[in-house]
């Protein structure tokens, strides 16, 4: 019953858009930013409710050992009635945040991007052959939606060291998509999709990879210096440390929980911290 509820919540996206609030949730209690958290925290669950229900709702069937591909092709009513209420909550919490639509537009876009490849026209199939940097495109998106929408929610001035925190939530994101797109790599070149983990080897993504998380705890280290203070440290360097372990199991291993419950729950894991604390 436990694993059944585990599968329902990981492969119906429901985690996922838990995550996304987790870690908007953290941007605005770390840098004190002023904002309707509430209406923010509903409009970015649904929104990656039906991001993520779109982009894998239109995901084909192929063959290999991925279980989340088989639970969406069983359950796709299911899929596609997520979709739905991702659209209508998405829309009655944008409401109370009109005021901010240039901001939220652009999200809202380079979501639609992101997964327009897999629609089936001839113009965005065209765009597989020129998604270089989709890896890239998603650690932005990611790093858009929870740290830096926050700030530019804010009718005050940026908060100090607002800058070191979206790199240091950047330079996490980013390697944690990769270790995604080395396990994809074969499933994206048979289907077109050209990514920088396609066209380098995998020794040279891993060395993108290490350097990224280096970045990472530098920027950590920064802005634990200046503004968090030193008592955070520990919940913004675990999820990094935990990622870093994880790579060479990751590259041999393709579990589906792996990936999308501890490999994703790691881009929540500083904000689960950083509430359990109550810091």
């Amino acid at each position: 019953m436990l694993r059944r509820l585990l599968y329902f919540l990981v492969y119906s996206n429901l985690f996922i858009a838990a995550c996304a609030v987790l870690m908007a949730w953290e941007t605005c209690r770390r840098l004190h930013t002023d904002i309707p958290i509430g209406s923010l925290a509903g409009f970015l669950f649904f929104s990656t409710l039906l991001s993520y229900s779109f982009h894998w709702y239109l995901t084909p069937a192929y063959t290999g050992n991925s279980s989340r591909v088989r639970w969406l092709q069983h359950f796709r009513p299911v899929h596609l009635a997520l979709f739905v209420a991702g659209m209508a909550g998405t829309i009655y919490f944008f409401v109370p945040l009109a005021a901010y639509w240039f901001w939220m537009l652009g999200g809202a876009l380079a979501t639609f991007l992101y997964s327009a490849p897999k629609l089936p026209y001839r113009f965005f199939a065209w765009l597989r052959t020129i998604a270089i940097g989709k890896t890239l495109f998603l650690a932005f998106m990611w790093t858009y939606a929870t740290a830096i929408l926050p700030v530019m929610l804010s009718d005050e001035p940026a908060p100090p060291g607002w800058l070191w925190f979206i790199l240091s939530r950047f330079f996490l994101l980013y390697p944690i998509c990769i270790l995604f797109d080395i396990r994809d790599r074969d499933y994206d070149k048979k289907t077109g999709i050209r990514s920088l983990i396609t066209i380098l080897s995998v020794k040279q993504a891993g060395y993108i990879f290490w350097g990224s998380l280096l970045a990472n705890v530098i920027c950590i280290l920064i802005l634990a210096g200046s503004v968090t203070g030193w008592s955070s440290v520990f919940s913004l360097l675990l999820p990094p440390v935990l990622t870093a372990c994880l790579y060479d199991y990751a590259k041999r291993h393709v579990s589906d929980l792996l990936y999308y419950l501890i490999l994703d729950g790691c881009m929540a894991l500083s904000a689960i911290l950083y509430l359990s604390a109550g810091i």
